[in-house]
């Protein structure tokens, strides 16, 4: 096996990820639901492959960060993120 440095401008999606690890709190939270939501959209036809980076980042920025996490604002997090996410790709 060979393995390679990751070319992130390709996949921009991995950028996405790191950034909100290095960010913390509720971020990788949201980050994973706007994901799961963009990508279903995308499954079922609904957006392009590369919009789900766009729509994604998108999402992000009108999440606010809340940096103690606990279970119930990763619930809070979570159903904000899905709803925003699918705001965004309704109005596409």
């Amino acid at each position: 096996l060979g393995f390679y440095e990751v070319d992130r401008d390709t996949f921009s999606c991995l950028n996405i990820a790191y950034t909100a690890m290095n960010q913390g709190g509720n971020i990788p939270c949201a980050m994973n639901a706007c994901n799961e939501i963009a990508v279903e959209a995308f499954l079922n036809k609904r957006i392009q492959f590369l919009d789900i980076a766009t729509i994604v980042e998108s999402a992000l920025s009108k999440i606010d960060f809340v940096s103690e996490v606990n279970i119930e604002n990763c619930y809070q997090t979570d159903a904000l993120a899905r709803r925003v996410t699918t705001e965004l790709i309704e109005n596409l």
